[in-house]
């Protein structure tokens, strides 16, 4: 059996926290837990730094420090609602209008688009 095998079609808390018990206290399906969420956490982590790249690249003003410092899913950029708007409208990128993006919505194929758009909108 593998964990994800173990996920019910029900998504109470109860029967997630009854699977990472399973999961937890078993060392096979820990060790595949383990090992899938080094590979999540290392692809979001190599975005950021093609991110993070692709910003200096593109020189778009700014200060993008905060890509590289910050940890999780999700990043703060230092952008405007307005700026957030037009990537929306005129390139099709969406995000959150406090500045809030989802690296994991990033790919080796969209960083220099993104990069480029944001440098048109600043």
């Amino acid at each position: 059996a593998t964990w994800s095998s173990l996920v019910p079609l029900s998504f109470s808390f109860l029967r997630f926290a009854y699977i990472a018990a399973v999961v937890l206290s078993d060392a096979e399906l820990r060790a595949q837990w383990d090992k899938e969420v080094a590979m999540m956490s290392g692809r979001i982590n190599r975005m950021r730094q093609a991110l993070s790249a692709a910003l200096q690249e593109a020189r778009v003003p700014g200060n993008w420090e905060c890509v590289l410092k910050q940890r999780g899913m999700f990043t703060m950029l230092p952008i405007a609602p307005e700026v957030v708007d037009k990537l929306k409208t005129k390139y099709d990128v969406f995000m959150l209008r406090t500045g809030r993006v989802s690296m994991c919505g990033f790919n080796a194929g969209n960083v220099a688009y993104f990069a480029e758009s944001l440098k048109a909108c600043l």
